[in-house]
């Protein structure tokens, strides 16, 4: 069995655990994005700092203790990339708000994870 990645923690309120949550689904779409337009250093360089802040995230801990939050997570991750590529590619810049909204959903729902997770 998996230990709990939270045993020795102190409890993280909402406002600074969403934030960093809410980043890296940010940079990597993006970096998407930013694939289909002259920028492609600053594609390269947002992507870069996307994986160094996803690896420290508390969302990968979850991701590596609970299996049915892997398969949220892929879920959600999937459908954000094909919705960047598809703003990419028509340069549909306006649909940006839905990726933020559909990102600030996913904060609260790995909030609420975490919650879950978290010994009391």
């Amino acid at each position: 069995m998996k230990t709990n990645p939270y045993r020795n923690s102190d409890f993280v309120g909402a406002n600074l655990f969403l934030q960093p949550v809410v980043i890296p689904p940010l940079l990597f779409q993006a970096t998407i994005i930013l694939l289909f337009t002259e920028l492609s250093l600053y594609a390269v360089a947002t992507l870069i700092v996307g994986l160094l802040i996803f690896y420290t995230s508390d969302e990968l801990k979850l991701i590596r203790y609970l299996k049915s939050f892997k398969k949220t997570a892929m879920k959600f991750h999937f459908f954000s990339i094909i919705f960047s590529l598809i703003i990419g590619i028509f340069y549909a810049i306006p649909l940006v708000t839905l990726l933020v909204v559909f990102d600030v959903m996913w904060a609260f729902k790995v909030y609420k994870v975490y919650q879950g997770v978290y010994p009391k």
